[in-house]
């Protein structure tokens, strides 16, 4: 499909958007008016709404490539499960304080929540006991989160005060495969620990689609493009670059880069395609 598509918006601005990982044309849209929206490119007229709570939605990811499942965050503190199928709803696991991101990991069969409570949250979405059960595991975050993304075998976790945590997937996989303890709270030792080259409040991080890397953004109008190899060589290819700004009325005006996704196809060693909101 080359030609762009236009897609009704909610009525409210948009959260976060996800694409299936097996079929590019299904698209959802999570939105301050506390829907869910699943689009279909080839389709455009095919749109369908959920509301799995009355709060604004912060962000959604799919779940198994073969399931139907979606989860979300937001708001009213929970992490709750969609069947885009059947249209029900069920809570997974509730956070003390908004869950602002949430993504699912393929490879290590885990959900994974971060809040602003300062926590981070493993669930076994396959479990069918109650919320906050054995089937979840608390870990303690240095401060609020802000923005999640995974790829490859890693997950980036940015959060406030320029903190920066890189997880292995295979050790989230094994805290929470271990956990037998009802609301049990344990250490996660991340794979990297890192402040955020960018001076200012983090907006977004997203992975590089070969996993090599992450790039983040602040509300300076800055993006900053990281490498996970801490060899000097690598680290050379460290790079941070300015954007969207302009001059309105005279003034030097900067706006936040509010998101960021890379291009999966391109053949540059770091494809990256930057969208701003002021």
């Amino acid at each position: 499909m080359t030609a762009d598509v236009e897609l009704q918006g909610p009525s409210d601005a948009i959260t976060a958007l996800s694409f299936h990982p097996s079929d590019p044309d299904r698209l959802l849209a999570s939105s301050w008016d506390a829907s869910i929206r699943l689009y279909n490119a080839s389709s455009p007229s095919d749109v369908k709404t959920y509301t799995p709570s009355r709060a604004p939605v912060f962000d959604v990811t799919w779940g198994a490539n073969d399931s139907s499942k979606v989860y979300s965050g937001g708001l009213d503190r929970s992490v709750i499960e969609t069947d885009v199928e059947t249209s029900t709803y069920r809570v997974i696991a509730n956070h003390d304080d908004a869950v602002k991101c949430v993504k699912y990991l393929e490879s290590a069969n885990c959900l994974v929540s971060a809040s602003w409570d300062s926590t981070l949250r493993l669930h076994d979405p396959r479990s069918s006991t109650p919320a906050n059960s054995s089937s979840s595991v608390s870990a303690p975050l240095p401060s609020k989160a802000f923005s999640m993304d995974s790829a490859g075998d890693k997950l980036v976790l940015a959060m406030a005060q320029r903190h920066v945590l890189i997880y292995d997937h295979r050790n989230l996989s094994s805290a929470l495969s271990s956990n037998s303890e009802q609301q049990s709270t344990t250490t996660i030792e991340p794979y990297q620990k890192r402040e955020n080259s960018l001076k200012f409040m983090t907006r977004s991080v997203r992975c590089m689609p070969n996993g090599k890397g992450y790039a983040s953004s602040s509300i300076e109008g800055r993006v900053a493009v990281e490498y996970f190899d801490q060899s000097s060589e690598v680290q050379k290819g460290h790079f941070a670059f300015k954007c969207h700004r302009a001059t309105v009325d005279g003034v030097d005006t900067v706006y936040p880069v509010n998101a960021l996704a890379f291009h999966p196809m391109c053949v540059f060693s770091s494809p990256l395609l930057r969208v701003g909101f002021g």
